[in-house]
């Protein structure tokens, strides 16, 4: 985040106009690459176009001291603000992770116990079934 704040320029016009031209054109209109390429130097941070990147669903990562992943959407103007909001969100980064790693967590508890409880329907439908095959043949049902 210091990182961030110490390199931090402000690009006019034509500047952020040729950079979103160039994160454009690698990203959507340049065959797959077989090899990552950092396309430049942002705020102090390498931008990235990954490898084998889908036109469905454009991205890049960002990376200094560590590789972020932003999405990207479909317009020439929109991805140099999803970065922005990126760089401006990054404080918070590490406690949107935290959040959604406790809701990972809670997910997982309440999908092993839901199949717990699966368990316990199987042993239930088997006990169920003993009991059906006994009252059929006290009845006489099902004799070939």
């Amino acid at each position: 985040i210091e990182h961030y704040h110490m390199n931090k320029k402000e690009y006019d016009k034509e500047e952020r106009k040729d950079i979103r031209e160039l994160i454009h054109n690698e990203v959507y209109n340049s065959d797959p690459l077989i090899n990552e390429k950092v396309i430049l130097n942002y705020n102090g941070f390498d931008i990235i176009v990954p490898t084998n990147l889908s036109p469905n669903k454009p991205y890049l990562y960002i990376e200094k001291f560590g590789r972020y992943t932003v999405d990207l959407g479909q317009t020439v103007l929109g991805d140099l603000v999803r970065i922005d909001n990126f760089f401006d969100d990054l404080e918070n980064y590490l406690e949107n992770l935290q959040s959604d790693l406790k809701g990972l967590y809670r997910r997982e508890k309440d999908i092993k116990s839901t199949l717990k409880n699966t368990e316990s329907y199987v042993d239930e439908i088997e006990e169920l079934k003993k009991e059906i095959k006994i009252l059929d043949e006290k009845l006489g049902v099902d004799k070939k």
